[in-house]
């Protein structure tokens, strides 16, 4: 299994940016990044970023709009999240 090393923005628990990283279509959302538990996800973060299948952490209680447009997602995992 080959390690991808993606770079990502927190402020205050909300992912915030992950810049141009290529990502795997298989995608889980870790619940802790760092010291910093997981609670939301920015708008746009995940546009175009060829995602297929999504987990989000328990700990996720918010999506911002459009934070996955423009991806071909067939399953989605979650538990505990509002769309807004």
């Amino acid at each position: 299994m080959n390690n991808i090393v993606i770079i990502i923005t927190i402020s205050s628990g909300i992912i915030t940016n992950i810049g141009n990283n290529i990502l795997p279509s298989d995608f889980i959302i870790p619940s802790i990044i760092g010291n910093t538990t997981i609670t939301g996800i920015g708008d746009d973060i995940f546009n175009q970023k060829s995602l297929v299948n999504l987990t989000f952490p328990s700990t996720l209680t918010t999506i911002g709009n459009n934070a996955f447009s423009n991806n071909q997602i067939m399953q989605l995992n979650y538990r505990n999240v509002q769309f807004v």
